[in-house]
């Protein structure tokens, strides 16, 4: 069987430059023709990593937890299938849980790391098992997934959700809108705080009013967008236009239009926020903003394997590719 060190000498480097190679690692330079170099004689020796070997000597399990909100949330979609592969570059397995199944009397978090099932995990879940973190944190590695400041004591990777609001709410005015309301986000979760401070500061910075009683906080169902419609529609005067903060709760938004015999886009456009595969099926097709989602998941299992192996930790804002409108039948320019 071909061992590290036989590739290694074979390519005429040290085993650390060879594990930098093929673990992706930041750690250790190499220039592009090492890499090339490594890369080939890895292909041409047909060398496989023996991960278990790597986990019995190194005292880890070769696993990654990810806790996630809701799985089936279709705006994680992107994250997860990031962390997937990130997680297939690093050597790691990745397993997945709810974390409303992470409960106080489960002991499920204390299981999976007190007991060396996991190495480290990814939490993509404000406000939750608070007290477990704190005294586990010094036990195994954690990343925070897009949980802003709450992450700089822990170590975090995040989106730059104002920038995300500002670009849609620009395409918006764009197209002529200036009564524009915004629709969802919970109140005190720091991404959708974000993309309200966003909104406020395209509005302001374009000469726009920031309507009040048209910035209307709800959850992430589809009813809760629906509901929130419905009341801002149902006024007197009413937006041109609304930038919700969920694809999700935009497909609500949609219905109480139609609902109410109001047509979009010719009377209204709608802009979600997160590119969804729904957003396709949608009538009219919903226009969405298009986060970095893929590379947040990536980049955050990559800086949990350095962390893992003895890494700093990471405090990162992914912003690149740039937050980008996906346009669909939803918009069109203001009546």
């Amino acid at each position: 069987m071909t061992t590290l060190r036989d590739v290694a000498e074979r390519a005429g480097v040290s085993v650390s430059v060879v594990s930098a190679v093929l673990n992706g690692s930041k750690h250790v330079r190499t220039s592009a023709a090492v890499r090339d170099r490594v890369l080939r004689i890895v292909d041409e020796m047909q060398y496989v990593p023996n991960h278990a070997a790597r986990s019995l000597r190194l005292a880890k399990s070769g696993l990654v937890a990810g806790v996630i909100p809701q799985l089936g949330i279709p705006v994680y979609a992107e994250m997860l299938r990031g962390i997937q592969d990130a997680a297939e570059a690093t050597g790691y397995v990745l397993i997945l849980t709810e974390a409303n199944r992470i409960l106080p009397e489960s002991n499920l978090l204390r299981k999976l790391v007190g007991e060396g099932r996991v190495d480290g995990l990814l939490l993509r879940s404000p406000h939750t098992f608070e007290m477990d973190m704190k005294s586990a944190k010094r036990q195994y590695s954690v990343v925070q997934l897009d949980h802003g400041k709450t992450a700089t004591d822990r170590g975090g990777v995040q989106l730059n959700h104002r920038r995300g609001a500002r670009v849609a709410t620009d395409y918006l005015t764009g197209l002529g809108h200036e009564r524009i309301a915004f629709v969802g986000g919970t109140i005190g979760y720091f991404a959708d705080d974000e993309r309200r401070v966003g909104f406020r500061e395209a509005l302001a910075d374009g000469g726009h009013e920031v309507r009040e009683e048209w910035v209307c906080p709800v959850g992430f169902a589809p009813k809760d967008g629906y509901e929130a419609a419905r009341s801002i529609l149902g006024g007197g005067q009413r937006p041109t236009a609304m930038l919700v903060s969920n694809s999700t709760t935009a497909t609500g938004v949609l219905g109480a239009a139609a609902d109410m015999g109001i047509r979009v886009p010719e009377e209204l456009s709608v802009i979600g926020y997160h590119d969804i595969e729904a957003a396709d099926f949608t009538r009219p097709a919903l226009t969405t903003l298009k986060m970095p989602f893929y590379e947040l998941g990536y980049a955050g299992q990559s800086a949990l394997a350095a962390m893992i192996d003895g890494g700093a930790r990471v405090d990162e804002v992914v912003d690149d590719p740039a937050p980008r409108v996906i346009v669909r039948g939803s918009t069109a320019e203001a009546p």
